[in-house]
């Protein structure tokens, strides 16, 4: 998420210099200390965006630094912005196998609430030239959850340029990524379609066996969600 990563990365360009003279137990402390749990991930849910300001403000503050902007504010430049959120556990099922959240599958940041149950189809290679072909041979249909398997970066690439056309066909759209699932956040919600992506690696063999899939993604769009920016 670009503002967590912002103001990380604001944190370190700031204290590099003192803790370059202190004993890097320090460093190591501050880091782990904002990827803890109890931090929430830095994220907009259960207010871990707020925790890590609070808790980079009082850093600054202890090690006598001053504001940027307003040498008599308090480190905060709050602005408002929208946000869509996903405050409680979503889950997908493929058989009687319940994959884990984070580390089989993410929801994608745009994704809206469906609950669905039903066949599969799954394809292969597509993108914006071939999906609505490529999906018609296929016999999807709306009932369906579409299953992309992506063999390569470059094809996980061309998949999520293809999305918007797969999207007309279906409401529910899982992504196989060959690579390492990354959590991010978006101002945009899609209202009933849920998107998906899994690790493909733990999920393919699964997948090869069953034939049905069950997923429940409940998220939770914000409008108007107050942040800060410290500096």
């Amino acid at each position: 998420m670009r503002f967590c990563r912002f103001f990380c990365f604001f944190l370190f360009l700031c204290l590099i210099k003192k803790v370059s003279a202190q004993d890097p137990v320090y460093a190591k402390k501050l880091i782990d200390t904002l990827a803890s749990p109890g931090l929430h991930g830095r994220g907009y849910v259960h207010k871990g965006d707020s925790l890590a300001a609070d808790l980079i403000r009082s850093e600054f503050i202890r090690l006598g630094l001053l504001p940027v902007f307003n040498k008599g504010s308090d480190f905060f430049q709050p602005f408002v912005h929208s946000v869509n959120t996903f405050p409680v556990e979503n889950s997908i099922k493929i058989g009687k196998s319940k994959w884990i959240p984070g580390q089989d599958f993410l929801v994608l940041p745009y994704s809206g609430s469906l609950t669905k149950k039903g066949k599969f189809v799954l394809v292969k290679k597509i993108s914006q030239n071939n999906a609505a072909q490529l999906l018609e041979d296929a016999g999807l249909n709306s009932n369906a959850v579409l299953v992309i398997d992506c063999e390569s970066a470059e094809e996980y690439k061309a998949a999520l340029s293809a999305l918007p056309i797969c999207f007309s066909l279906t409401d529910a759209i899982l992504l196989l990524n060959p690579g390492k699932l990354t959590w991010s956040v978006d101002s945009r919600m899609m209202k009933g379609k849920a998107a998906i992506e899994a690790r493909r690696e733990s999920v393919l063999p699964s997948l090869k066996t069953k034939s049905r899939i069950s997923l429940d993604v409940q998220n939770r769009f914000i409008p108007f969600f107050r942040s800060y920016n410290v500096a």
